[in-house]
């Protein structure tokens, strides 16, 4: 467990460049997706099911914005650790790769902690809407089970043979998958095989079954359930697949 207190202790370490960095980027990525959804949509739908736009949108934007760093950041992560073989990722003699692998895992998932309280807050001081803090602390637990999966997607996009690849899933992708995907209307709307398709994707589960927390609206207590059961999965594949770049 070496590796992964080692990872864990250097992402507390108090370093003000990195957190300013990030609080910067955080408070950007959030300020413009809630411009560009919440408040241009305002001008044209009001209202989506009879409910505000400002929380129909919070858990969109939410999501949103942290799936794309959860993506990019792991991917990013992992890519450098198999093109440069340094730092704390380093291969040291005997470490089983479970543990490199959970170590990229756990080091996401604290990074991952960290964006999704502060982007929930800069989103209710812009949008002056703040979820009840019992239904907010639900929201982000949920939240952060959906978002595990996404970190362990972006170690498997990270462990392509370049970076071009990870352009392509994460924005051609991925991305439009996740407008689908009742960020901006309801999956209720599409009709079809379509709306059969999209409501068993991870994004959806994770948008609709927010916001469906945080508006104290019917929950599905399968929802969890399904992402669990999704990521033993893919931490099942991930490490598999994982292993076997290690070989080469």
């Amino acid at each position: 467990m070496s590796l992964i207190k080692l990872m864990i202790k250097n992402e507390f370490r108090f370093n003000p460049g990195k957190i300013v960095l990030g609080l910067i980027f955080n408070v950007m990525g959030t300020g413009l997706a809630y411009l560009a959804l919440s408040f241009n949509l305002g001008k044209i739908l009001p209202r989506i099911d009879y409910i505000d736009l400002d929380k129909f949108m919070f858990t969109s934007i939410i999501s949103w914005l942290n799936t794309m760093l959860a993506l990019g950041l792991t991917a990013n992560y992992v890519f450098r650790y198999f093109k440069e073989s340094r730092g704390d990722f380093q291969r040291l003699a005997g470490t089983p790769v479970v543990q490199i692998y959970s170590a990229f895992l756990i080091r996401s998932a604290v990074i991952l902690i960290f964006h999704l309280i502060v982007s929930s807050l800069i989103l209710a001081v812009f949008s002056g809407y703040l979820p009840e803090f019992e239904r907010l602390l639900i929201f982000w637990i949920y939240a952060l089970l959906a978002l595990i999966f996404f970190i362990q997607l972006g170690i498997m996009i990270g462990m392509g043979k370049d970076q071009r690849t990870q352009f392509y899933w994460i924005f051609l992708v991925i991305l439009p998958l996740f407008l689908l995907s009742g960020m901006i209307i309801p999956t209720h709307f599409h009709d079809g095989y379509l709306r059969y398709f999209l409501i068993i994707l991870p994004s959806t589960v994770l948008i609709e079954g927010g916001r469906r927390i945080l508006l104290n609206q019917l929950f599905n207590i399968l929802n969890p359930l399904y992402l669990l059961g999704l990521n033993i999965f893919m931490f099942i594949g991930g490490l598999y697949f994982f292993k076997r770049k290690l070989q080469k």
